[in-house]
């Protein structure tokens, strides 16, 4: 396949998953709304597209890396109501900084970026957790939890896909 041609694949694969996304947040769908949401889907594909051929961004994401995100919905609708709750009891958070075991925190091949940026967004997807940022050295993720909780982290989940 010509370089053109992957290009043109890539901008796809990005376009497409994006104005999937729109559709299912958009609330009506007239016409002017649908243009927009292609418009905004294809100019964020393409900026991702021109950003991998200057070279600064290379990344390769593996599909069952993305599998393990289909929970995601049901994290950010748990941590909606857990921070809700805490709210409407008004109990201050009292939040913390900790560090999470990432074997993606480290490499610079893209398929090592690509995954740094699934188990980033795994982390972030939810209001009760954000990813501040990872150590390569000690593969470490450093994560802000507005409630802090044992349990298994959105993190841990996608870090088993391997």
């Amino acid at each position: 396949m010509p370089p053109w041609g992957r290009r043109l694949l890539a901008w796809l694969g990005f376009a497409a998953p994006l104005y999937g996304i729109y559709l299912l947040l958009v609330d009506q769908a007239p016409l002017p709304e649908l243009v927009a949401g292609l418009v905004a889907a294809g100019l964020a594909s393409l900026a991702t597209v021109l950003s991998g051929l200057a070279g600064r961004v290379s990344l390769s994401v593996e599909p069952r890396w993305l599998l393990r995100m289909l929970p995601a919905p049901w994290w950010m609708a748990r941590d909606s109501v857990l921070v809700a709750l805490s709210a409407l009891r008004r109990q201050p958070p009292r939040g913390r900084f900790r560090t999470l075991a990432s074997p993606s925190a480290g490499g610079d091949s893209p398929r090592d970026v690509g995954r740094r940026v699934v188990v980033k967004a795994a982390g972030s997807a939810g209001p009760n957790m954000y990813v501040l940022g990872g150590d390569p050295d000690t593969k470490l993720l450093l994560v802000h939890e507005l409630l802090p909780r044992g349990d298994r982290t959105t993190i841990d989940v996608v870090e088993r896909a391997g």
